[in-house]
């Protein structure tokens, strides 16, 4: 179900590009050298700060991974599918990688499997380490590096607070436990205060969804804004539009309305 999705998905998203002759303007930016072949799972970190340093992010957070992805030429899309589905990369014809998440789910969960993706896609473990959690500690050094992470920990600690990593969690889209996890790998917390936050998280119900108010899910814009340029343009129909949405345009404006205050308004015949 998920495969026939995705490619329904992807179908789409190329023939939007079609329109425009834009699939040869847009070339994915993933530079020269990786993936980075690594045989350590420290030497991860690395790799994290290179790719940052790659595309001139610096250590300051990301605050759409969506848009900086997209406009690296990599394409994301967000399907509805079942909850033991988070996400997958691949790459279309050899040349454009690809990365879905599912939709409905917080952002910050959204956020880690699309960077978990991206570690699949820089990050080529040798054959003695994990590659899922090669891809994890790469997320969570992307999303959140070392150096950063240490600075709003301090080097050593014995104690974490929830509504501190809360907090954290709102700066820089990382979960609560994405940010037990980081403090751990990085030998802030020992490993009885990390048992300890995750003990109290499981008591409380709080492992699938985090107390506190969420971060908005993630939203891949670029097919629609296509879709919508290519209407508002009269390159497409109405009928044609709501084909490459996947719904009608009034199904469309009404979805989008709830995600974004109660626009767009229809404007057509």
């Amino acid at each position: 179900m998920v495969i026939e999705k995705v490619r329904e998905w992807l179908e789409r998203y190329i023939e939007v590009e079609d329109l425009f002759d834009l699939e040869q303007q847009v070339r994915p930016s993933i530079p020269l050298g990786y993936p980075i072949r690594i045989t350590d799972m420290r030497e991860v970190e690395q790799v994290a700060i290179n790719l940052r340093r790659d595309w001139g992010l610096g250590i300051q957070p990301i605050e759409s991974l969506t848009d900086l992805l997209e406009d690296k030429g990599i394409k994301v899309g967000a399907i509805s599918a079942p909850d033991s589905f988070d996400a997958l990369v691949f790459w279309y014809n050899d040349t454009t990688p690809v990365i879905i998440i599912r939709e409905g789910v917080a952002g910050d969960r959204q956020r880690f499997s699309i960077a978990h993706e991206l570690g699949h896609l820089m990050v080529e473990p040798s054959q003695d380490l994990d590659k899922e959690r090669v891809a994890h500690r790469f997320a969570g050094a992307f999303l959140v590096p070392e150096e950063v992470a240490r600075g709003e920990l301090g080097e050593s600690r014995k104690r974490l607070d929830l509504f501190e990593l809360h907090l954290l969690k709102h700066r820089y889209g990382l979960s609560i436990q994405a940010w037990v996890h980081r403090a751990k790998d990085l030998g802030i917390i020992p490993d009885c205060e990390y048992r300890r936050i995750f003990d109290h998280l499981d008591t409380m119900g709080w492992r699938k969804r985090e107390p506190g108010d969420q971060i908005p899910p993630e939203e891949p814009k670029r097919m629609k804004r296509l879709v919508m340029r290519a209407y508002a343009e009269d390159v497409i129909s109405a009928s044609r539009a709501s084909e490459l949405l996947g719904k009608s345009i009034p199904e469309f404006c009404r979805a989008e309305g709830e995600r974004h205050d109660g626009f767009p308004i229809e404007m057509y015949d």
